[in-house]
């Protein structure tokens, strides 16, 4: 959902600065570094691409299969011992 709200609110605010441009240039003065802002929806962008690296990190770390003595209960353990088909 997160996701979804940045999308709307970045395009808005793209709509809203193209407007602003359209009016700035016809003026004929206008310095493009001078109106370059970072406003909510780059903190937002930022705020999701930073949660789905945490999350990603999290996930990497606690992740790996737990086995032998760190197995969360006595069947785990059991289902991870090898099984030797023979004769």
């Amino acid at each position: 959902m997160a996701i979804v709200a940045t999308i709307e609110v970045l395009s808005n605010s793209v709509d809203e600065w193209n407007t602003a441009v359209a009016q700035a240039s016809q003026q004929g003065d206008w310095d493009y570094d001078a109106v370059k802002v970072a406003g909510y929806s780059t903190r937002m962008a930022q705020g999701v691409v930073a949660a789905c690296i945490f999350s990603a990190i999290a996930f990497a770390l606690g992740s790996h299969k737990q086995k032998g003595d760190n197995a969360a209960t006595a069947e785990v353990e059991i289902e991870d011992r090898p099984i030797h088909i023979g004769r």
